[in-house]
């Protein structure tokens, strides 16, 4: 792939993944707008990592999170631990790639261990007030798991026909 081609891949991706992240964050569903939102992050950092590999895919997941804390979509302090889980999911996803079902299932428990240790130590360690701390270690904890396969699976689902769509 060319240079150009990866740079216009990675900028693409991560204006879309910011873009579904400012639109879902906006929607009426209470608790279930961060299985709507996770879900089409992971999604997005999937298919940057299909169409253009690795470092796409990482790029986008390590940038992304910070975008997000500009935009007040996220807390600085969880900021730097979501952008290395997302850099894990894509990076594993990217090694075990031809093994469908390893590539669905080990980068999503890996970034789901990844995010509900390193958030329960910061919560920890920051001394959150009890509704605080609950909150976060729920946010960084299943529901983890269940966005990044539910991504996972999409991207999987829909990766060959955009390769498809963008080979004619």
């Amino acid at each position: 792939m060319s240079k150009t081609k990866f740079i216009t891949t990675t900028a693409l991706m991560i204006a879309v993944t910011v873009v579904l992240q400012l639109t879902t964050s906006n929607l009426p569903l209470g608790a279930a707008k961060q299985f709507v939102t996770g879900s089409c992050v992971n999604m997005c950092l999937i298919i940057s990592a299909g169409l253009a590999g690795l470092w796409s895919g990482a790029a986008v997941g390590v940038v992304t999170p910070f975008i997000a804390l500009a935009l007040s979509l996220s807390q600085p302090f969880f900021t730097p631990f979501i952008a290395i889980g997302n850099a894990l999911l894509v990076t594993l996803y990217s090694l075990l790639k031809e093994k469908k079902i390893l590539s669905l299932i080990v980068p999503a428990a890996v970034k789901f261990v990844f995010l509900f240790v390193s958030i329960n130590i910061m919560v920890r360690v920051m001394q959150l007030p009890e509704p605080s701390a609950a909150a976060m270690s729920f946010a960084f904890g299943w529901p983890q798991a269940v966005t990044a396969l539910i991504g996972t699976t999409a991207a999987m689902l829909i990766l060959p026909g955009i390769k498809k769509a963008i080979l004619k």
